[in-house]
């Protein structure tokens, strides 16, 4: 990219991960495995205003 981004608007740049993209290729952060790696799940709530009585393990 150039060193003055408002340079760049309106004209066209190379993207540089645009065939491997294209091809399915292209590995993201969530491809990589790593031996004790963790995970973790969101849950939410699904009362509004609620107090925390217990948590279980």
């Amino acid at each position: 990219m150039h060193e003055n981004s408002w340079m760049s608007v309106g004209k066209p740049e190379q993207r540089i991960d645009a065939m491997e993209k294209a091809a399915g290729t292209v590995t993201y952060v969530g491809d990589f495995n790593a031996p004790g790696l963790l995970h973790a799940k969101l849950v939410t709530s699904t009362e509004a205003h609620a107090n925390i009585q217990s948590i279980d393990d």
